[in-house]
């Protein structure tokens, strides 16, 4: 039996570069229909000669992709068309994302502990089989290892489980019945480690993210404005349908590749140290995401374990008032 995860044997691959809070946020005009048909024909051309150079084995060697999630190659980023068109690969993912983190039971997907599913089973279903990849055929074993190799946040993982190629979800579940998924447990032993592993050991990355040590680490949460609204007045973060409520052990860009979206315009600060003496759960998934049932049965993380929120500016909107009082005694 392997050993359980340890933070140090989490191993999380580069970001892409974050977009701007501008670019995020700056208006893009609807597409005309002309644009739509012409994108649609640039995808479906670009995959049909991609599957062509494969048949003939000239595909570059950074495009043909490896076999598992393990390779340490990560594919280009898929480009998307405009507003409403969504690429093969794209629409793949989308397809995945639901089946592995949400639709086990509704789709009568073989159910494990670990979210493990046979790829097999995964490119059978409807909603993977019925996609067009560009070229008039279904999604391939092959077509979904690209995915998971290029998806910058590393939703996903493969593994062959008893010779049977196998993938799941990292994280986002809302199937109650998987749990065992190799997160390591956060405490007041390790939470120093977390900014270890997640800012690269590099003083300045830290000192921008407000993470400074064991003490006052924080983790973040990227909201709107209307959600931060339902938020105080439920009195805490909720984890919704899912299973976990997920945060960021950083500002996306700094070196944090999952746990908050690049464009949320609210950024709530999480105080780990008063939440773990506190013994609310929190764990880290493989790819850098850090998660937290909340208290209880409820599913909510009490507005007592916030410190403060800002805006992407840094201008604060809100503040604990007792910030400034130390955390609870551990004992």
């Amino acid at each position: 039996m392997s050993s359980p995860p340890t933070l140090a044997s989490l191993s999380l691959a580069e970001p892409a570069a974050a977009a701007s809070p501008e670019a995020a946020s700056a208006p893009r005009p609807p597409p005309s229909r002309a644009a739509n048909q012409a994108a649609k024909a640039a995808i479906k051309a670009a995959a049909k000669a991609k599957a062509a150079a494969r048949a003939a084995g000239t595909l570059p060697a950074a495009e043909a992709g490896a076999s598992g999630s393990s390779s340490g190659k990560t594919a280009a980023k898929a480009p998307r068309g405009p507003r409403g068109v969504v690429s093969p690969v794209e629409g793949l993912s989308r397809a995945l994302a639901y089946l592995l983190r949400h639709g086990l039971e509704k789709e009568s997907l073989p159910l494990r502990a670990d979210g493990f599913v046979p790829l097999a089973a995964i490119l059978a279903r409807p909603r993977v089989a019925r996609l067009d990849m560009g070229d008039g055929r279904a999604p391939t074993a092959q077509d979904v290892r690209e995915v998971v190799d290029g998806n910058e946040k590393k939703r996903f993982e493969l593994k062959d489980l008893d010779g049977e190629e196998c993938i799941r979800a990292v994280q986002g579940h809302s199937v109650a019945s998987v749990q065992d998924l190799d997160m390591v447990s956060l405490t007041l032993d390790n939470i120093a480690d977390l900014r270890k592993l997640t800012h690269k050991g590099d003083p300045a990355t830290d000192a921008d993210s407000g993470v400074s040590g064991a003490l006052d680490v924080e983790v973040l949460h990227g909201t709107t404005a209307a959600a931060w609204d339902a938020i105080r007045s439920s009195g805490g973060l909720s984890r919704m349908k899912r299973n976990h409520i997920h945060l960021a052990a950083g500002r996306p860009g700094s070196g944090i590749i999952s746990g908050m979206r690049t464009s949320s315009p609210l950024i709530v600060h999480i105080d780990m140290h008063r939440a773990l003496a506190a013994e609310v759960p929190f764990f880290v998934a493989s790819n850098g995401a850090v998660l937290t049932p909340g208290v209880g049965e409820s599913g909510v993380l009490p507005l007592e374990y916030v410190t403060h929120v800002e805006d992407r500016q840094g201008t604060k909107i809100w503040e604990r008032t007792d910030a400034a009082a130390p955390p609870p005694d551990a004992s």
